[in-house]
């Protein structure tokens, strides 16, 4: 990487967006929290105070200055959807990040921050027509700038400081080891289960060698739909007694057992449970592609 302050590259504005493309973006600015989350998972305090390069923030940093950055890009969001061309009010970042609550804080408070704050601001951005997206705010000084342009850079502003926490974990090798809680680390990822896998943002939980999914469901009916994956699947059950259908037939398994699922077989497991239980599930190679509703292409 020859210039580390800009793992994915420098930004470029994007106009007269399509309406796919403003959609792949929202879902980006709606990932990022779990992202930087991930990013940090198990990092220990002098993980946080390592500066990201030579000269650069330290990762509790990082964090809180995407904290205090997308409150700003929040605000100037709503301002300019209810007032017309508003001039908006610039803060001085790097003395922001001077502060002592972003030198010493701990990075929790703006991962939690992080977390409400996007899901209003996907709210918001998910509500918003083309014209809407056309709307401007007018910067003291860059101009005027529309709300699609805005959103193009904070897209990208999420991913960039993300980068800057994983190129550092590559390079100072800390991806050998995680140590995590498998309840916890499965609900805070943006696909719910999931632990290991080709789609986690960093080593030694990022692989496509081997997925895991740890889930629950309480007693009742399921009838979660027919799929066939092209990967190999076992399911251990951990708590509970649970039915499903696999390959054309019925089959009930309870706490200690488990079943391993050949690729191209169908299956739609669970179907009811009979006491709440709790199974981990574990797909090799990781291809989150892999699996799909039987009778589709």
């Amino acid at each position: 990487m020859s210039d580390l302050r800009y793992p994915i590259g420098k930004f470029q504005w994007e106009d007269d967006l399509s309406e796919a493309r403003r959609g792949e973006l929202i879902d980006q600015i709606a990932e990022a929290p779990a992202r930087v989350r991930a990013a940090v998972a198990g990092f220990t305090e002098q993980q946080y105070d390592t500066p990201y390069r030579e000269g650069g923030w330290t990762v509790r940093q990082v964090v809180h200055h995407l904290a205090d950055s997308h409150m700003n890009a929040y605000v100037r969001f709503k301002l300019a959807m209810t007032e017309e061309e508003p001039t908006i009010k610039t803060y001085e970042q790097q003395l922001w990040a001077e502060t002592p609550d972003a030198k010493t804080a701990p990075a929790e408070f703006s991962l939690t921050l992080l977390g409400s704050l996007h899901q209003r601001w996907s709210v918001l951005l998910r509500s918003m027509s083309g014209a809407d997206f056309n709307r401007k705010f007018t910067h003291p000084e860059h101009g005027k700038i529309t709300l699609e342009r805005l959103l193009g850079l904070y897209a990208w502003h999420g991913r960039h400081h993300t980068a800057h926490i994983t190129s550092l974990c590559e390079r100072m090798n800390w991806n050998r080891v995680y140590i995590g809680e498998f309840r916890n680390d499965a609900r805070e990822w943006i696909q719910p289960g999931w632990f290991v896998g080709k789609f986690m943002p960093r080593p030694p939980r990022q692989t496509d060698k081997v997925e895991f999914k740890y889930w629950e469901y309480d007693e009742g009916d399921v009838n979660h739909p027919e799929k066939t994956s092209a990967t190999l699947e076992c399911t251990l059950i951990l708590e509970g007694e649970i039915t499903g259908l696999i390959d054309g037939k019925m089959v009930d398994l309870h706490a200690g057992q488990y079943v391993v699922i050949a690729p191209g077989v169908a299956n739609g497991f669970p179907k009811s449970v009979g006491k709440k239980v709790v199974g981990l599930t574990i797909k090799a190679p990781s291809d989150p592609s892999a699996k799909k509703l039987t009778g589709k292409d």
